[in-house]
């Protein structure tokens, strides 16, 4: 262990312009993959598409030839059961069955029952006497009327809403009443869109709120971004190869740089608050980096190791996104281990020494008295008081277990 440490660690110190550059390039190639990525928001791809429950769907979905469908609703307060609404929905209905992405001719509503637009009564009579449309194609009050619009896949249903939408913004269409689209690939496209939009703005958030509370914490400029370095780079090369090795970016997927912002920055805290705090003794930067990884390069590599494969274990699951999240989310905590005993002593290298020593000074003299105090104040009560810390874990863990009691499962991702 100390050998392998002495060569990665010392590869960084004494050739630091060529492992930024060396990173800097990597990380390049890597992100620019990134635009490669396919983003695959369909819930049913959570499961493998051999896996028996989907083969049996899609079998059945064959035989009885159903599609997936989206429903449009009309509803007019004054009554849908005038010959102009049901003339111009009858129309509207021949141009949805030629949008794309929609079954040619599969559209369901009243016209399926056969009577003329131009006979309100008879429609309406028609519709009664179908059990397969009666109350579903009319409202009993004659207030509303839906369609139903099988789709040629699922991954249609934005486009084809859209289109929809178009068709009643135009001038033709745009007196029929108050109209609604909904089913169920609409509600599963917009909770995987909403998914990514989330991810897309709580990534860079958490970055920032973790930049605030570690400037906060160590006062310490260079530590923070050194450490968060190590954290970016280390999510940019993780989807960057997610998309290089053209794996989807799923609504697992997605939560990659969520989870491994927080975990890849603890290894750089670790060393860089150790260096700071050794500095003043040796007041060099070689000889202080070097005593620091003597003692820190077997415990950080042994907590990276338990990490990676905890998330590596993902892969045994029968779940293709969530082996996918695993697996690469190991590769993202090995890579920060490996920024951690390459990059950053490389980072601290090129730092001007001088600068280095002012940073330390002015940090020593602005340290943070809220946490000194705080740690303090714990030592206190842990050392006087130490039968208080194990009461009060009791009760959090009783009130815990009270609270797993009530926990309910619910396994629909659009709820």
């Amino acid at each position: 262990m100390q050998t392998a440490q002495r060569t990665i660690v010392e590869f960084g110190l004494n050739r630091p312009k060529l492992v930024v550059i060396g990173t800097l390039v990597l990380t390049l190639l890597l992100t620019s993959l990134i635009a490669t990525a396919e983003i695959n928001t369909d819930p049913e791809n959570m499961l493998s598409s051999d896996h028996p429950v989907r083969v049996l769907n899609h079998s059945i979905r064959d035989d009885f030839g159903t599609a997936d469908m989206i429903a449009l609703g009309i509803i007019n307060e004054s009554g849908v059961l005038t010959e102009d609404i049901l003339g111009k929905t009858e129309a509207l209905v021949g141009e949805i069955n030629n949008t794309d992405g929609v079954v040619p001719g599969g559209v369901i509503s009243f016209a399926a029952a056969g009577a003329p637009s131009q006979d309100a009564d008879a429609v309406m009579k028609a519709v009664a006497n179908n059990p397969l449309l009666a109350g579903k194609v009319i409202s009993p009050d004659g207030k509303g009327l839906a369609l139903y619009i099988p789709l040629e896949s699922k991954s249609e249903a934005n486009g084809v809403s859209s289109a929809i939408k178009e068709l009643l913004n135009t001038s033709e269409y745009s007196n029929l009443g108050e109209t609604y689209l909904a089913g169920l690939p609409l509600a599963e496209e917009k909770f995987g869109r909403d998914m990514f939009i989330q991810m897309a703005v709580l990534a860079p958030l958490a970055g920032g709120l973790v930049f605030i509370l570690m400037y906060y914490f160590f006062r310490r400029l260079m530590i923070v971004v050194a450490a968060m370095s190590v954290a970016m780079l280390s999510v940019m090369w993780t989807m960057g190869l997610l998309a290089g090795t053209g794996f989807p970016l799923h609504i697992m997927s997605s939560m990659i740089p969520i989870f491994l912002m927080p975990i890849a920055i603890l290894d750089s805290i670790h060393i860089l608050s150790e260096f700071f705090d050794r500095y003043p003794k040796y007041n060099d930067r070689r000889a202080t980096l070097k005593a620091v990884y003597k003692d820190l390069f077997s415990p950080i590599t042994y907590t990276t190791l338990t990490t990676a494969v905890a998330f590596s274990s993902l892969a045994l699951t029968p779940i293709p996104p969530v082996q996918v999240f695993g697996l690469f989310t190991a590769f993202g905590v090995a890579s920060a281990w490996a920024l951690t005993m390459v990059f950053v002593p490389a980072f601290v290298m090129l730092l001007n020494e001088e600068r280095l020593q002012q940073s330390l000074a002015r940090s020593l003299e602005d340290d943070s008295r809220v946490l000194n105090g705080g740690l303090r104040w714990l030592r206190g009560v842990a050392t006087s008081k130490p039968y208080v810390i194990p009461i009060v874990f009791i009760i959090l863990a009783g009130a815990a277990v009270s609270g797993l009691m009530r926990i309910e499962i619910n396994d629909n991702p659009v709820c």
